[in-house]
């Protein structure tokens, strides 16, 4: 039996909502795209791009401009969902999902994640997003290249995002391909949950950590979406 996990301690553990000091300032219930893709790059490696001056300056690098009262916050996941909130991210929204409820809020595309996530970081820092990962390639790509998966579930009823940082498996070896991933061998997949402790029967208790969530496969199966990012890791 074998245990890959990129996140062995809770130090890169963000939390969106629950009690103390790492709950989100902004529509915390509803922010679990910013918060997973933030915790994806801390455990990758990535400096996380904290202060607002850092956030300003990122945009303006990249001909946004914005007040930068919007990007006050002591959390880099409220600072990340601001800037998916800003007019310019609205317009980018528009263009280039046309079809999308008037309404949605672009922290919820996966399309308005990247295009912060590059502003935020300079360069680009993920694969993705892509609607049709399969298991074995995530699980293969935190065995192999050590990159944290962001995934689109179906934890919660209208879907949830949590971070997939790690598996036990009995294929001892790393597969050459993902392909050659056995995934009958997973017994286990390690999930951390920015939302709190999932419960059995559906919905959370925010009051308890999220961290190292663990499923079986078959559970986990359930769940899976094919949705998300890959975080490449930092050099």
């Amino acid at each position: 039996m074998r245990t890959f996990d990129l996140s062995p301690t809770t130090e890169h553990y963000y939390r969106q909502n629950g009690w103390g000091p790492g709950r989100n300032e902004i529509d915390a219930p509803n922010v679990c795209k910013p918060t997973g893709s933030i915790m994806g790059h801390a455990v990758a490696g990535w400096p996380v791009p904290s202060h607002v001056a850092a956030t300003v300056a990122a945009a303006a690098m990249s001909g946004i401009k914005f007040d930068p009262k919007l990007c006050t916050f002591k959390q880099p996941e409220d600072n990340l969902t601001a800037l998916c909130r800003t007019p310019e991210a609205y317009a980018y929204m528009r263009a280039n999902y046309p079809w999308l409820d008037p309404n949605t809020k672009p922290n919820e595309v996966w399309g308005v994640i990247a295009w912060g996530l590059k502003i935020l970081y300079g360069i680009v820092t993920i694969e993705g997003p892509r609607f049709n990962w399969d298991l074995r390639e995530a699980l293969w790509g935190i065995s192999r290249w050590r990159r944290p998966f962001v995934a689109s579930t179906w934890l919660a009823p209208a879907g949830h995002v949590v971070n997939l940082n790690g598996y036990k498996t009995e294929q001892n070896d790393i597969a050459p391909t993902w392909m050659d991933l056995d995934l009958a061998a997973v017994k286990e997949v390690i999930v951390d949950d920015p939302a709190g402790h999932h419960l059995p029967g559906g919905g959370y208790d925010s009051s308890k950590t999220g961290y190292h969530e663990r499923y079986t496969l078959e559970e986990w199966k359930r769940y899976w979406r094919g949705v998300g990012i890959q975080i490449l890791r930092k050099e």
